[in-house]
Formats: C-alpha cells, structure tokens, sequence
C-alpha cells in the first residue's frame, strides 16, 4: 500500500483543554511514531484521537503502560491509517503495539504490510493478566501470526463492526489468527457485526486443557474464504447466531474421516470437543440461524483434488452437549450466495495447498496470491470501489436471523431488509423519521447512556460519537444528517442500561 508522506513538519500534540483528549497530528515524510511521541508527551492523559485523512507511520515496537484509548475525530473524512513501515535498516517491527494496560481503539484503519520489508507479526500485543479490549468501527489489513495477541490469562476481547483481511503468513499457514490466547484461560471474546475475508487461521486461538473460555459470542458476522473452522472448543458457554460463513474450513485436517478414502475435508461447520465431559452443566452452546456454505468454485477445487467434503452434522451420536440438552440448534441454512463485490477466491493457493496433501508445514507460495486488495499500494479507505458483501434481498438470508432480518454483517444487508437486531425489541427507543430528511431522532422510553455511530453501506463512518451521553426516559436526542447525500445508512447504538452494556443496529434512508 502507498505510503502517504506528509511535509506537514514535526509531528505535534495539541491538548483540547475542555474534553482532556490529545489531538495526535499526522506523521511526516520525515518523522514518524507521532503515537509514540504524543503518548509520552502526555503521561496523565489516556484519550487520542488520530485526525481523519491522516497517516500515523510506525517503524518500530512501541509499549503502552496505561489504559490508552485511541479514537478517530469526530466528523466526515477518511478514517485515520496507521501505517508500518521499515526502519532505517531496512527491518520491520514484529509487534507494532505492546499494551500493559486495557486499549480501546474507534474508527482506525492498521495496516502491517511494510511493502518491501515484509509483514507485521502481531498489530498488538497484550503481556498482563485480566486486559480489557474494545475495538470498534476498525480495520485491520496485513498481519501474520495473529491482530491482537495475549500472553496471559483472564482478559476479555471485544469487537464490533471492525473488518479483517489478509491476516494470514504464507509461509506457515497455521498462523493467521484473530486473537492468539497462547493458550492461557481467558474470560471473554465476542465478535459483533464484523467482517473476515482471506485469513487462513482462527477467529480466536487457544489450546490445552487449561485454556478455558468463559465465553465465546459471534453474533452477525460474515465470513468468506476462512481457512480454519469455527471451534467452540474450549468455551464454556459458546453462540453463534446470525453469521455468513461461506468458504470456511478449507484447511482442514487430512487424516481419515468416515471410513473416506481419499481422507474427507470436514468443512463449513462450528465444532465443539468434550474438553470437558457432557454432563459438566456449566457448558452451553446455541448455535443457530446461520447461513454456512461452499461456493462453486471451492466445491470444484475439492472435486478437482479428489477430496470428498463430509459436512458434519449436529447429532446425539457425535455430540453428547445435543444428548444432554446442552446445545441449541436451529434454522441454519445453506445458501450460496452472490456477493456484490467480493474478491476472487485464492482457488490456485488452496489447490496447492490440497496437492501437497494439507501438511501443516506446507509453505509454497510460488506463482500463488492469496491476499486480496482493491488497489495494490492503495490503502483500504482510500479505494474508489471497496469490495462489498452486500447480497440480494430476496435472499432466504435477508430474513433469517434471529429477528427475521438480514444474516451477516449489517454494513452488507440488504437495502430491502428490515428487523435488524430490533432495538424496540430489548430497549424502548424510538427513531424517527424514516426517511430522514435533515435531522435523526432517537426518543428513549427509560433512562440510558447511548453512543450513536452511522455508516454508508461501504462500512466508512458518517457519525461518530465519541463519548457516552446520559439520556432520561421520554427524553429525544438529534443527530444532524443535513450534509450526508441521499441513500441508505446503518446506525449501531451502545446503550448502557442498568449496568448492562448491549448494541443494537438498524438502518435508515434519506
């Protein structure tokens, strides 16, 4: 990706006396780690925003010791890139940011190919116990082993409308993770309204039998071209609800299934072990209204190498959580889709990955792309024509979920649909009009804190609030859409209610 180098002279921090939140000027085509600087320049404070339409270049590891939050500007505009880059010799930093402390990080685009020196290992790098993780409205492009690694146990991992691609090591393709938990026990990862497309590891990596997750959540995401499956193995309680997975699980394991010779690919499933045993009552798993499936051309790569696909069913035989009334199960389909504008499946690399066999230690590359990019050297939020994932109406995944909305990431819904994640279902709110013509109002039936984030149907942020406000009941809030251009928009509410913290999204058109 192209490297925006800005002359816009040292990189500065400005201090917004009022609010207590540190302006992070762009990096120059000379200076780079304005993160890095503004951070120490600061030492009491732990709010930045990064500036929209700005490029923040890192070339070396840097270690945050406190609770950091790193937010975009409010307002319009590109959303912030931190971009990787080579130092002086030419190395790259394996660990971009290593955090001590919790992190939240809002509307930030990362990306870790150096283009030339290679790819990052880890964007981020938690090294203590009990770490709290928020990520919201991000994107993370290019990183090897895995985006936010964990050393230690007992933290708890959140996203939500955050987009991954790309994160995969070519060279060893046992890597490309989500969240690496090392195999320590951790309290939570939840994966809301988030978009995964050419990874070829998990979600979420952890083993051994003390790596025991207290909770497993993936609600409204889609997933294509994913070359592990989606595991609840160690979770003691375990959902998947309302997900796209299409292309999941072609990395599978190659040894003999079902009597099958050649050995089977077991693909496009959710599959839990008995880490513990069945009658443990503190396990429980709902996995329901999902939509998993094999496009043609992967179904073809399986015939063209002579591997039989065995979808793996849900029974009392092969799962005892079914026997004992532990596992819910229910409206999953499988419906091929037609993606607006998904990239091109990687057929060629995973065909040479079924020729040699499905070896862990396979690692040819030669004359095979895997990674997926709209403009090579052009970075995700500056493409003129994004991939979408956007899918027709009248698909039976449009109404499928839960609610009797759309399936997958709600930024891909389609502009037909309606019933998503229904807020007047849980919290009383009404939001008016609909269409919008300058103003969006959002009356609350009880008393709440609420943030309330908008998007374009290309996932790029029009509204963004930063902090929570106090709202009582009765009371209406309005947001000023008068300069977005006609068309349809997603909106994503965090309210906190009684303690509790629960999103809620839904759409509206002007």
């Amino acid at each position: 990706m192209k490297k925006k180098l800005f002359t816009l002279g040292l990189a500065i921090a400005s201090i917004l006396s009022a609010s207590a939140v540190v302006v992070i000027t762009p990096d120059t085509g000379v200076n780079t780690d304005a993160i890095q600087k503004a951070v120490d320049a600061n030492p009491t404070e732990t709010v930045f925003e990064l500036q929209r339409n700005g490029v923040y270049i890192m070339d070396k590891q840097y270690i945050f010791t406190r609770a950091i939050t790193l937010n975009a500007q409010s307002g319009t505009g590109a959303m912030p890139i931190v971009d990787v880059v080579t130092d002086q010799t030419g190395a790259k930093p394996s660990q971009v940011f290593e955090f001590q402390n919790n992190l939240t990080l809002n509307g930030i685009y990362f990306n870790g190919n150096t283009r030339g020196g290679g790819i990052v290992s880890h964007m981020f790098r938690g090294i203590a116990a009990n770490l709290t993780v928020n990520i919201s409205n991000c994107y993370f492009d290019f990183q090897e082993q895995t985006v936010v690694r964990l050393d230690n146990s007992g933290c708890s991992v959140t996203f939500n409308n955050t987009i991954f691609r790309n994160i995969s090591q070519l060279a060893n393709i046992d890597n490309g993770r989500i969240v690496d938990g090392r195999g320590n026990a951790e309290n939570t990862f939840i994966y809301q309204n988030c978009t995964f497309y050419n990874i070829t590891g998990q979600p979420y990596r952890y083993s051994g039998t003390t790596s025991v997750i207290n909770q497993i959540k993936v609600d409204h995401c889609t997933f294509y071209n994913s070359g592990y499956r989606m595991c609840l193995d160690e979770a003691l309680n375990g959902i998947y609800t309302n997900n796209i997975m299409a292309n999941c699980h072609w990395k599978a394991n190659f040894s003999a299934d079902n009597g099958v010779t050649p050995p089977a690919v077991v693909t496009g499933v959710i599959y839990i072990d008995s880490l513990k045993t069945a009658a443990d009552p503190t396990r429980s798993f709902t996995v329901t209204n999902n939509n998993i499936y094999d496009t043609p051309s992967m179904t073809a790569a399986y015939a063209a190498n002579q591997i039989k696909v065995v979808k793996r069913p849900f029974t009392a035989a092969n799962d005892p959580w079914l026997a004992n009334n532990q596992l819910t199960i229910g409206n999953n389909i499988a419906e091929v889709l037609t993606f607006s504008n998904a990239p091109a499946m990687p057929i060629g690399f995973i065909s040479a990955y079924f020729a040699a066999s499905g070896l862990s230690s396979f690692n040819t590359t030669a004359n095979q792309n895997f990674y997926a990019e709209e403009q090579t050297g052009i970075d995700a939020p500056d493409v003129t024509t994004p991939f979408s994932f956007a899918y027709p109406g009248t698909a039976l995944s449009a109404t499928a979920s839960t609610t009797g909305g759309p399936l997958g990431d709600p930024r891909w819904a389609p502009a037909t649909s309606t019933g998503l994640n229904d807020v007047t279902s849980v919290v009383k709110i009404n939001v008016f009009p609909n269409p919008v013509v300058d103003f969006m109002n959002l009356t609350f039936g009880e008393n709440a804190s609420v943030k309330v984030n908008i998007y374009d149907m290309q996932g790029r942020t029009v509204h963004f609030d930063r902090d929570f406000r106090n709202v009582n009941s009765g009371e209406t809030i309005q947001i000023d859409l008068q300069s977005l251009s006609s068309g349809v928009y997603l909106y994503s509410i965090q309210a906190m209610v009684n303690g509790s913290l629960k999103l809620y999204n839904g759409k509206i058109t002007k």
